[in-house]
């Protein structure tokens, strides 16, 4: 794939981000970045953010993790199980339930 980002691309991109010296400069290009990539990449660099501990997360991290939130919501499927949200999902061990509207609630009764 020339002229691609790929996910060996991105696991060079994210050593990068993890060195002091230059640290910052790498994150403030990411979620630029973010809205131009493929899905696959996009996603494996949601999957390398979200395998970090909380503490280990900065402002520049989190601006990251709401750019890749807003890709996987807009580029999602209109299901719970298609589109980027369910692979997303999927990569991060996440199990999709559909939910019930209130209407479809309404009528039941509590068996418990």
């Amino acid at each position: 794939m020339e002229g691609r980002i790929t996910c060996e691309h991105i696991d060079t991109i994210w050593a990068a981000a993890q060195l002091k010296h230059c640290s910052k400069t790498v994150h403030d290009l990411l979620p630029g970045l973010v809205k131009h990539l493929p899905a696959p990449p996009a996603l494996h660099l949601y999957s390398l953010l979200f395998k970090m501990e909380p503490k280990e997360h900065t402002e520049q991290t989190l601006f990251l993790a709401s750019a890749l939130i807003k890709f996987i919501w807009t580029k999602g499927g209109a299901g719970a199980e298609a589109g980027l949200i369910g692979l997303a999902a999927s990569a991060a061990g996440i199990a999709l339930h559909k939910c019930h509207s209130s209407t479809e609630n309404s009528g039941e009764t509590s068996g418990q």
